[in-house]
């Protein structure tokens, strides 16, 4: 059976919580073997670091939003080992800093 990326990505926001799963603890989640997997994430165009990033991204946006964690707990709890390395991904991905992020999705929509 062929997961959709999204499928994907919910299973890795999952296991973030004990760190970036590895591919073979995805693919054993799924019963697939690894290269299985790799072939799969590969005919929708992605890779599973790709599928990482996203999920630590897009949950690190919404604990942004939603929660009153710190910068540095949100960026260990998504799995990154440093505020810093946090901070450089965000920016890379969003052109905007963790804080500036958090600023932006609180505020109201008028």
């Amino acid at each position: 059976m062929m997961l959709g990326h999204a499928q994907i990505v919910a299973l890795v926001v999952e296991a973030l919580p004990a760190g970036p799963p590895s591919l073979k603890q995805i693919a054993d989640r799924r019963g697939v073997s690894s290269r299985t997997l790799q072939r799969q994430l590969a005919a929708q165009g992605t890779t599973f670091r790709g599928v990482v990033e996203d999920a630590q991204m897009d949950l690190a946006s919404s604990l942004l939003a939603q929660s009153s964690l710190t910068i540095t707990q949100i960026a260990f709890r998504v799995g990154f080992s440093e505020a810093s390395a946090f901070s450089k991904a965000a920016k890379a991905r969003w052109q905007e800093t963790p804080t500036q992020r958090r600023k932006r999705l609180r505020t109201p929509k008028v």
